[in-house]
This record gives structure tokens, C-alpha cells and sequence, in this order.
């Protein structure tokens, strides 16, 4: 079983990867467009989720928030090199701020869990930006994080708050962003065909 669950985190990682990977790419070209603040803040909360993660104990599920470091340093990035629009908004200075609270409510509670809860629930807020310009996201990137999400409920050896929680989260954010995407995009198809 300890074998199914690794390879299941390994092949969550590289959905989670080769999406990141479609949509750097996209960003590079322009033919998606983003915010690099909303990828800076994305890749600070990501790396305090991963951190509370791995201390609330996942092991063979960590391979999902690992890709999600490197995959929203490397947007953030792309993303500023190609003067994608940006600059903090409330949103994003309040996970700024949750994200650097998170690590504190761990270091003074001593228990992971509870920076687990916070520092996913700033990275949850983080997806708002994204989710009010869902129209505008990578249809393939955001269906292959999804996959990857699902994927990665396979790797969770012990089914606890601490393993299950932000495996969930990833799910139920990046569904949306699809979901929203999809909705977008069948409201785009319908409007010409209301109009006739």
C-alpha cells in the first residue's frame, strides 16, 4: 500500500508540474494573462502550506505542494519578467500577512495543525484574484492542477485533519478556477447565440 501511495504522490506532482510548465509557458507567450503579485503571494503561502504540511506529518502527499513551490515561483517570475500587470491588492497584503501569522501560530502553539489551519486558510483567499479572472486563466494548466489535486487524495496515507486538510483545499480551490473557466466559457459560447 506504502508503494501505491507514493507513486500516486509522484504522479500528482508531475500533473501539478506539467501544468505549471503549460502555463509559464502561456504567461511567456501572452496568451494567458496574470498578475505576478497574485503568483509572489501564491509562492509565500505556498511555501508556509508546505511547511505546516510536512510538520502535520504528510510524506508521500508533500510531492503536490513541492511542485506548487517551484510552479508559483517560476509563474511569479515569468510573470514579472514579462511585466505582467500587478501590485498588492487588500487581498493579497492580508495573505502577506496571514502567511507570516501562520508560521507565528505554529512556532507559539507548537503544533503544526493549527499553522496548517491558518496558513491554508490565507492560501485559500489567495485564489480570490484568480477566481474574478477566471476568463482569463489557461483552460489546460488549471485542468491539469486539478487532475494532479485529485491524484494527490490517493497519496494520503492516514486519513487525519492534518494530512487531509490541504490536500482538500487544493481540490476544492483549483475545481473552482476550472469551473469557473468552463462557466466563462460556455457563457462566451451562448452570448452570440442569444443575441441571433
Amino acid at each position: 500500500m506504502e508503494l501505491l501511495w507514493v507513486l500516486a504522490g509522484l504522479v500528482a506532482a508531475g500533473l501539478t508540474l506539467l501544468g505549471g510548465t503549460i502555463y509559464v509557458r502561456a504567461v511567456w507567450r501572452r496568451t494567458s494573462s496574470t498578475r505576478w503579485s497574485s503568483w509572489m503571494i501564491w509562492t509565500i503561502t505556498s511555501v508556509t502550506s508546505l511547511a505546516t504540511y510536512y510538520g502535520s506529518g504528510a510524506r508521500e502527499s508533500a510531492w503536490v505542494p513541492v511542485a506548487y513551490v517551484v510552479v508559483c515561483g517560476s509563474i511569479f517570475i515569468v510573470a514579472l519578467l514579462r511585466r505582467s500587470p500587478g501590485g498588492l491588492t487588500n487581498i493579497e497584503y492580508l495573505c502577506l500577512f496571514g502567511a507570516g501569522l501562520s508560521g507565528a501560530v505554529w512556532w507559539v502553539s507548537g503544533s503544526a495543525i493549527y499553522g496548517q489551519l491558518a496558513s491554508v486558510a490565507i492560501e485559500v483567499i489567495a485564489y480570490v484574484p484568480i477566481w474574478m479572472a477566471a476568463r482569463h486563466e489557461h483552460r489546460l494548466a488549471w485542468s491539469l492542477e486539478t487532475a494532479g489535486s485529485v491524484v494527490n487524495l490517493l497519496a494520503i496515507s492516514q486519513l487525519t485533519l492534518g494530512l487531509v486538510l490541504y490536500p482538500v483545499a487544493l481540490l476544492a480551490s483549483n475545481g473552482l478556477v476550472l469551473g469557473l473557466i468552463v462557466w466563462h466559457s460556455r457563457q462566451k459560447h451562448l452570448e452570440p447565440a442569444l443575441a441571433a
